[in-house]
């Protein structure tokens, strides 16, 4: 079974409702609005569909069937929605003298389907079959006479028939390549003459016969005749299979190989012998034949003829060889082994086919009615040697893909080596050649079963694969065209891929496939488009000012762009090649002045001036600007239009440049200083400047650096831009435009996006060569290196960008910048040359300095603390245990351990900047900034012992002093406001104290602090923990701090959290000595706790936690040892709880019932061995008996009076209305009955003596003992960056009210807040943005198209009924809404657009409250409306998060991620990633667990509690073994951010 019957067997069919309309197939002739085609299908094309099409009546989508048709317009209500007109007043409205309005709907993806292309030709075929193809075709005129080629070749054919063969001879044939393709193909297929064929076949074969060509009577005519039969040989075998079969036949393979082995050829000669057998191997046949399996070839016995081809190339490997001719032989073997790969994966496919059942098959086929669910269920699931097979091919054909002209390509004429000053491409484009081996082994097909099957298209790494392969042939022009010339099978791959599961709940999150599907599409439709363009160019007798058929193609290519994957698409596209030709006739004057003007007019000529200026603003290609850039400079010098004029800002600077080579550099350079100068007016032509200088500056990205040898000729750039003082520059440029963002950031207010898009055009580039040069500096000269001016400017621009909203526009950009921010900073962290332990030369350090520096500016001002933060966060080492795909090396974990005890030592020095930070920060009310100093503290704790010890002494002193605070307040009385913020202020510390103590080396840290052996200072911080834990109080603020600490004893009395790992040696008594307090400290520990749950006026908050830590201590004997001998103090501890829990009983109460199940729980493991969780091996052997039991809890005989029984009997009556409470029944009778029984008689034995501990390890022993890396699923989110670096979402946010005008007063008498609010924003004034200009009859402009997309300048319209005037957060959120034609449709006459009465009145009551200075409600109602909540995590006080993770999602304004899960390289993925951290170990409520359900099924001393529980996303060592494309994905998958390694 092959894979062309894919379509059939595993397609699955759905039977459709209506079909849906086809936006490619547009009518002939448009309707009376030239604007809004309404596309409809002819009869005979409509087609059958297997898949179900996502029309809009399938997805509930908002738009119309008809792709551009007006519809139905929407009812008008008085109720409309007005947006509140003083959301925002940043938004830049443009008025244009020319402008006007076009009704335009946005591109659905979802109503595409590819036709074969008109202009572009098939890229696997060659140009002979292109020829061929077009004489066959149907409509193919015969000329008169023979073409010029074809005479040409007939004349040498009939001449040389009967004359000698000697120079001119050898002259003429090396002329007939050139000729094949058109001469040949007329002659065979028009003609029908195959003498002339023959004729050359035969004289090829003289010309590799060497005799013969010693026979030339001339000495320079042996080698020409020898090198004529060579290229004929080469170029007959790369014709059609037909004539490569007859030139196999003729054994020409051999004959070149055996030229290649004759005693006296030259390396030039083999170099040109290899480059022919490459093109006799273009074809499949070719292939076959060269390895010995061609169907037609006799494989002779004798045994000097039995190698075939490749054997023989083999052999000559193996032997002695000029560096050249390996390489040529090596990149010959390499086509083979492609070959190989792609024919492997074919034929998995197909067993795996073979082996579905016969009833899928039928199903899948017959049976339009079978549900998906039970088709995926009867699908085999693959091994993992499957899985490994075909993501191995695919994941060698892709890498082969990337790097054809290097690894299957003959080398050019260059000596090989691993650094080069350039690599220049082969001799020949070996991209035709690998489509066709694609189409030989149905690669495509194959990747459609892949997509398609459910077999195979649920597992992570497969679908990564295809998914990377996929993208990569989006990435060039001859990949699209692949695609589009193979349309059945693309369309089939399509709509595989953007079907949506309606069985899942979270289709747009997790659709991965869906987006790659409309990524596709986008690409595909904007290259059909420009084929169209092509197709109409190519017409005779067109008018470009009165033909309706540009106006819809150039329509439908310009709203491709309102979408972010659509805008990529086309500038993308349109520069490649030389596709920008299928705009440019439409605005390049044709000299008559009368066509010239209704050119100008024409709407054709608005679009595609729209289209060049978007091209030009938005494109970096330097390809594009060398081929294109004059003529686009000479569009906007032209005055054809206002708008076109734009080009000439951005491409003036061409007019300096002669070449863009290194020769030109020094002008270049030159340029840059000019533009520099004026930074602060963002003039265009500096980006072009930028733009040109990084192409030839920095290298690009190289997915496969072991394969691609270095470039020098990017040093040298370096070098250039260095000795020319550029870095000052870059330095400059990126000062003033974080200051032109500083203010209006700082307020709130939003930038355009065609602003926001030139200032990161401008520093993207900068910073990028800014890190290069750095980095590259710092290499060479070391820890010598000590210029940190470069670091406040970088400090200030990650401040400003970090916190700009990332839109679906730029999100990418802004995260690649703040990428290069963090890597060009780590460049500075660089360790000693010689390594030496005086501490004044590490404080001196290069590294140290950084740090210094960095925590100077988190301290600067409030506005930094968080950029700070996020920075030491990302330069910070992650925590181990590494999250790994596969083991580290012995060498891998020693570099892990080694960095961070570097980071360690460089730390230490600047114990007291962040003792004053933590202080500082600690008592914040910022959730965002508590999160981000849990994590610093975690990651500077978890490096090493000392750095641990510096970390736990500055957080002990900081509460002792809260505490002492606290005490002190009390004198002024506890309804003062001193001891009100006092208690606010302890209660967040504690709060980051319980996150920490939950980490292992804070907890293991601070009990060799508080021990017998550590300063005398801390040796009261647990009693005065306890104190506050059992002081009765009834304030909200107080019961939390209570929540905190019980939830620090509770991390305390874990086993699990420690340093030491699972693997370890060390036996169990071992393991309890170094992860449990000593004896005299977890005895006060038991003693409060009890006395804490018989006190009746606790809250059940407090009480449950402290339950649930006593059942902690019933795992092990010495913990459990020291709990008997408790309770002989305070026998009545829990009968007074019982006691409690009788007179407080509520069935509807979950507190009251989750207390009252756990303490149950606490009593059964009180007399049982039995672990919680029955996978948990039995550690304990003590128990108590029955008797001590019912002293425990106060049983006698008269069972009456006792709580139990009371509590059984309510329980029972509340079974009768709530059957969940059977099981809490069950347990009371069995508790019951256990202490109506008596124990078993047992012989007296000695008193059970306590259990000794061995002395406790080191610290520095213990860090040497934890686990270094854990192994995880491929596909498991924690091996994803965005799951380190999400920053946190309040919920609730934690608000302080406060006086700024009483604070001015106080502190800064002179600041006056408006004043200040109202400065240096760049912003006009209230008139300018309300009253619009008188703009020119709309109907005799056309030459403007208004962007409906989001924020961008667009001309102002006056707010109608239902539209409001939107800004901001809700002009973002009105963007999303859908497309609106009644209330987007222009108007009908020359008047100004009128304004609403309600939208009037709040302009009017808006300059009221700015003429009376009431600015404060504006300025603050941005900070109130920034985080709006969704659930609440480490709220104040909390000692533990409420039913969510301890790092919790980002709002869209501290977002870090784009999203690594869509599109290219997570690109388009704007949805909230789910929080992803493990759920807390308690909750309350209803979420409360049992005490059995603490636990998980991880190892008994695996670490734990770790809160920021995840994964490292993985040092990019040998072979990408560690999650660093998220998802689980190999290859290229998303880059979001910055994947950061131990390394630096």
């Amino acid at each position: 079974m092959t894979l062309c019957y894919l379509f059939i067997l595993f397609y699955r069919p759905r039977r459709q409702e209506s079909p849906s309309l086809d936006i490619v197939r547009m009518k002939e002739v448009l309707p009376e609005q030239p604007m809004s085609p309404s596309p409809e299908l002819e009869p005979e094309e409509v087609e059958t569909q297997n898949f179900e099409m996502m029309s809009p009546e399938n997805v509930d989508s908002p738009m119309e069937p008809g792709y551009m048709s007006d519809g139905e317009y929407e009812a008008i209500s008085s109720e409309d929605e007005f947006i509140d007109i003083d959301t925002d007043v940043g938004i830049d409205y443009e008025m244009d003298e020319e402008s006007y309005n076009y009704i335009t709907a946005p591109f659905s993806p979802y109503q595409f389907e590819m036709m074969p292309f008109v202009t572009f030709d098939d890229v696997s075929q060659t140009p002979f079959e292109h020829e061929k193809c077009r004489i066959l075709k149907s409509d193919y005129i015969k000329p008169a006479s023979r073409p010029k080629s074809a005479q040409q070749l007939m004349d040498i054919v009939v001449k040389y028939k009967t004359e000698n063969h000697n120079e001119s001879w050898v002259e003429a044939m090396e002329s007939v390549p050139s000729l094949l393709a058109e001469g040949l193909s007329y002659l065979l297929y028009k003609e029908s003459n195959t003498d002339v064929l023959d004729s050359l076949l035969d004289w090829t074969l003289e010309g590799l016969d060497e005799t013969l060509a010693m026979a030339q009577p001339e000495r320079a005519y042996k080698v020409r005749h020898l090198k004529m039969g060579f290229k004929l040989a080469g170029a007959l075998c790369c014709c059609d299979t037909d004539v490569t079969l007859q030139c196999l036949k003729r054994d020409l393979q051999s004959r070149l190989l055996d030229n290649f082995e004759s005693q006296y050829m030259s390396f030039s000669l083999k170099l040109q012998i290899v480059s022919a057998l490459d093109k006799t191997i273009r074809h499949k046949d070719g292939i076959e034949w060269f390895m010995g399996k061609h169907k037609d070839q006799n494989i002779k016995e004798e045994s000097d003829v039995t190698f075939s081809g490749y054997q023989r190339c083999i052999k000559m490997l193996l032997q002695k060889q000029v560096v050249r001719v390996i390489l040529a032989l090596t990149n010959l073997i390499k086509k083979i082994h492609l070959f190989e790969v792609m024919n492997k994966l074919n034929l998995q496919l197909e067993r795996i086919i073979d082996t579905l059942p016969t009833t899928i098959l039928s199903k899948q086929v017959t049976d339009d009615t079978q549900d998906d669910t039970d088709l995926d269920s009867m699908s085999p699931q693959l091994n993992e040697a499957d899985i490994d097979i075909l993501s191995n091919c695919i994941e060698e054909i892709t890498k082969v893909y990337t790097l054809a002209p290097l690894l299957i390509s003959q080398p050019g004429r260059t000596l090989p080596g691993k650094a080069m000053v350039e690599l220049k491409p082969g001799q020949d484009d070996p991209y035709p050649g690998f489509y066709h081996m694609a189409n030989s082994c149905h690669l495509l097909e194959s990747l459609f079963f892949i997509v398609s099957s459910p077999s195979t298209s649920g597992i992570p790494t497969l679908f990564g694969s295809v998914r990377n392969l996929l993208q990569k042939m989006m990435e060039c022009q001859h990949g699209l065209l692949y695609l589009g010339s193979r349309s059945d099978v693309t369309n089939k791959i399509i709509q595989a891929l953007i079907q949506i599961d309606y069985t899942r709940d979270e289709v747009s999150e997790e659709n991965i496939s869906q987006q790659l599907g409309v990524e596709l599409i986008y690409y595909l439709q904007v290259i059909y488009l420009i084929d169209k363009l092509m197709e109409y160019h190519n017409k005779s007798g067109k008018i470009m000012m009165e033909d309706q058929d540009p106006v819809t193609l150039l329509h439908m290519l310009f709203t491709i762009t309102f979408a972010p994957l659509g805008h990529t698409a086309v500038v993308q596209m349109m520069t490649n090649e030389d596709n920008i030709k299928a705009l440019i006739p439409f605005v390049k004057l044709t000299g008559d002045d009368r066509d010239d003007a209704r050119l100008r007019k024409s709407v054709c000529a608005g679009y595609t001036a729209e289209l060049l200026n978007l091209i030009v603003h938005h494109s970096d290609s330097l390809d594009f600007l060398k081929k294109h850039g004059e003529e686009l400079l000479a569009l906007g010098e032209s005055e054809f239009s206002s708008k076109l004029s734009k080009l000439k800002d951005w491409l003036m600077p061409l007019k300096s440049l002669s070449t863009y080579d290194l020769d030109g550099l020094s002008v270049i350079i030159e340029q840059l200083k000019i533009h520099s100068d004026d930074a602060t007016k963002l003039p265009r032509g500096l980006i072009t400047v930028l733009r040109i200088l990084k192409q030839l500056a920095i290298a690009p990205t190289n997915d496969y650096p072991a394969d691609k040898n270095e470039e020098l000729k990017y040093k040298y750039v370096l070098v250039e831009m260095f000795s020319a003082d550029c870095c000052p520059i870059f330095v400059t440029l990126l000062q003033k435009l974080s200051d032109l963002m500083l203010r209006p950031w700082q307020q709130g207010i939003p930038r355009s996006m065609e602003t926001l898009s030139i200032y990161l055009y401008t520093i993207r580039p900068c910073l990028e060569m800014l890190k290069a040069i750095t980095q590259y500096l710092i290499m060479a000269r070391g820890t010598e290196f000590r210029n940190l001016t470069t670091l406040p400017v970088l400090f200030e621009l990650h401040t400003v960008l970090c916190s700009v909203p990332v839109s679906n526009m730029w999100g990418l950009e802004i995260n690649a910048i703040q990428k290069d921010i963090v890597d060009t900073i780590a460049a500075y962290t660089q360790p000693l040359s010689q390594p030496t332990e005086e501490r004044d030369k590490i404080s001196q350090s290069l590294w140290t300095l950084t740090i210094r520096d960095l925590l100077k500016f988190t301290m600067k001002a409030p506005y930094a603390y968080l950029s700070g933060l996020q920075l030491l966060s990302e330069l910070l080492p992650l925590p181990l245990p590494l999250q790994t795909r596969e083991p580290l090396t012995k060498d891998e974990e020693s570099l892990a351990i080694n960095t961070r005890k570097l980071w360690s030592a460089h730390l230490l020095p600047l114990h007291g900047a962040l003792h004053n930070i933590i202080q500082t920060l600690s008592a914040t009310s910022c959730q965002p900034l508590q999160q981000i100093l849990k994590k610093i503290c975690w990651q500077m704790s978890d490096l090493a012992a000392p750095t641990a010890t510096m970390i736990t002494q500055c957080i002990l002193d900081i509460l002792l002093e809260h505490i002492e605070v606290c005490t002190e307040t009390i004198k002024e009385g506890l309804d003062s406001e001193e001891h009100k913020v006092a208690l606010a202020t302890r209660g967040r510390f504690l709060n980051l104290l319980a996150y920490l103590i939950s980490q292992p080396a804070i907890k293991c840290t601070m009990l060799r602090i508080i021990g017998s052996s550590g300063e005398e200072k801390y040796q009261n911080v647990l009693q005065k923990l306890l104190d506050i834990l059992n002081h009765v109080s009834d304030r909200q603020d107080h019961v939390q701090d209570q929540e905190c600490i019980v939830s620090i004893l509770q991390s305390l009395c874990d086993m699990e959290v420690t340093l030491s790992s699972v693997e370890s040696t060390m036996s169990l008594q071992e393991h309890v000595a170094n992860a449990l307090p000593s004896g005299d400290q977890l005895s006060l520990i038991v003693e409060f706790l009890l006395e804490h749950i018989a006190h009746p006026n606790h809250k059940y908050d407090s009480v449950l936690p402290c339950i649930r830590a006593l059942v902690m201590l019933t795992e092990h004997d010495y913990s459990f040892f020291l709990l008997k001998k408790t309770f002989e103090k305070h026998k009545l501890a829990l009968y007074r709880l019982l006691q409690r829990i009788k007179f407080k009983f509520s069935k509807d109460s979950s507190d009251c019932l989750s207390t009252f199940s756990t303490t149950l729980e606490f009593l059964r493991l009180l007399v049982s061995t039995e672990p919680p969780v029955e996978e948990m091996p039995i550690t304990r052997t003590i128990t108590l008996t029955n008797q001590e039991l019912r002293e425990v809890i106060a049983w006698s005989q008269d069972v009456t009076t006792h709580p139990l029984v009371d509590l059984l009997s309510l329980l029972e009556d509340g079974m009768k209305e709530e059957e969940a409470l059977d099981s809490l029944v069950e347990s009371v009778r069995s508790l019951i009955n256990l202490l109506k029984r008596e124990s078993p008689q047992k012989p007296k034995t000695v008193e059970v003596q306590p259990p000794s501990l061995p002395e406790a390890h080191s610290l520095s022993t213990l860090f040497t003992m934890r686990l270094v890396c854990s192994v995880t699923d491929p596909d498991d989110e924690r091996l994803s960056s965005t799951f380190w670096q999400t920053t946190f979402e309040p919920d609730e946010p934690d608000l302080v009210t406060i006086d700024l005008d009483a604070m001015c007063l106080k502190y800064c008498k002179d600041f006056n807040i408006e004043d200040e609010l109202n400065k240096d924003i760049g912003l006009a004034s209230e008139q300018e943005l309300t009253k619009p200009k008188k703009l020119k009859d709309r109907r005799k402009s056309q030459e403007f198209v208004s962007w409906r997309g989001r924020g961008v300048r667009r001309p102002f319209v006056a707010p109608m009924r239902g539209r409001g005037i939107a800004r901001g957060l809700a002009a973002q959120a009105q963007a999303n809404r859908h497309h609106d034609n009644f209330r987007s449709r222009p108007p009908n006459t020359s008047r100004p657009p009128s304004m609403h009465v309600d939208d009037f009145m709040k302009l009017e009551q808006k300059s009221e409250q700015r003429t009376d200075g009431d600015t404060e409600g504006q300025s603050f109602r941005r900070e109130n409306d920034f985080g709006h909540s969704r659930g609440r995590g480490f709220d104040r006080g909390r000692g533990f998060d409420r039913g969510r993770g301890r790092f919790l999602t980002p709002p869209g304004s501290f977002r870090r991620d784009v999203g690594s899960r869509g599109g290219r390289d997570g690109e388009n993925n704007v949805y909230r990633t789910k929080p992803p951290f493990v759920n807390p170990r308690f909750t309350t409520g209803h979420e409360r667990q049992m005490s059995g359900d603490r636990r998980d099924s991880r190892g008994r001393f695996e670490s734990r509690g770790r809160g920021f529980r995840g994964s490292y996303p993985g040092p990019r060592f040998k072979d990408d073994r560690f999650g660093s494309n998220g998802a689980g994905f190999r290859g290229r998958s998303d880059p979001s951010r910055h994947h950061r390694t131990f390394t630096k």
